[in-house]
């Protein structure tokens, strides 16, 4: 691979890297302040960047729970196992 390639390679996964860290946070803050629907997206775009991640797949589910929607936490929970 060429040195420019590499490094915009490098330069893209942290940026990406960042992004996923940004939603998870906002996220976090948002569900610490009550705003369910806001955290619920912000944990969407965390899961856009990173499908797998236990913690994202986790916080949606909780965020499912808060807002009533039993069957959709479930589905999130059992995608984090």
């Amino acid at each position: 691979m060429a040195p420019d390639l590499a490094q915009s390679s490098s330069r893209d996964r942290a940026q990406a890297a960042a992004s996923f860290e940004d939603a998870l946070l906002t996220g976090r803050g948002q569900l610490q302040a009550g705003r369910v629907v806001e955290a619920l997206q912000a944990y969407h775009q965390a899961l856009s960047q990173s499908p797998d991640s236990i913690e994202a797949l986790n916080a949606v589910a909780v965020c499912y729970d808060r807002l009533g929607k039993f069957d959709s936490s479930r589905t999130y929970y059992e995608m984090a196992l």
